[in-house]
């Protein structure tokens, strides 16, 4: 098993499905970043409005506290990013970008090539991973905190 896992002669074959995973899941997501708002995400636009503003998630005279980690994350892509909206979707589009990576690339080093590039690949054409990508909601970094933590229970 030690072998296995500290035999470096895969790690190029890994980077490249990982790799593979992330150029298709840009391509297929590129046309669809940009969508008019849902009510959901202008609670994160404007939450993360407060919390530059204030220090605090609030939006008029309330807390906006739900999903207060990716409101977080939304105010710090908020100095990267000129557009609100943009980097409102910023975190979850980054999350699932690392997902798709992470899931083939963690496939193919342990299954193998092909399972990596077909984990990876079906990964990143799935429609409801492109969906929960390009809308600013904490879904995406949800499962990939899940993923991260299950490997590390493997």
């Amino acid at each position: 098993m030690t072998a296995y896992l500290s035999d470096t002669r895969r790690w190029p074959a890994v980077l490249i499905v990982a790799a593979f995973a992330v150029a298709m899941f840009a391509i297929l997501t590129r046309n669809v970043f940009h969508h008019p708002p849902t009510y959901d995400e202008l609670l994160h636009v404007l939450a993360a409005r407060g919390l530059v503003e204030t220090g605090e998630p609030t939006i008029a005279d309330g807390t906006y506290d739900r999903a207060e980690f990716y409101t977080r994350a939304v105010a710090l892509a908020t100095g990267f990013v000129g557009d609100e909206l943009v980097a409102a979707r910023a975190p979850a589009w980054l999350a699932a970008l690392i997902l798709v990576a992470l899931v083939g690339a963690w496939t193919a080093r342990r299954a193998g090539l092909f399972a990596g590039f077909a984990a990876g690949g079906l990964l990143a054409i799935n429609s409801w991973t492109i969906d929960l990508a390009v809308f600013a909601r904490f879904y995406t970094l949800h499962a990939l905190a899940i993923f991260v933590a299950f490997v590390c229970v493997y």
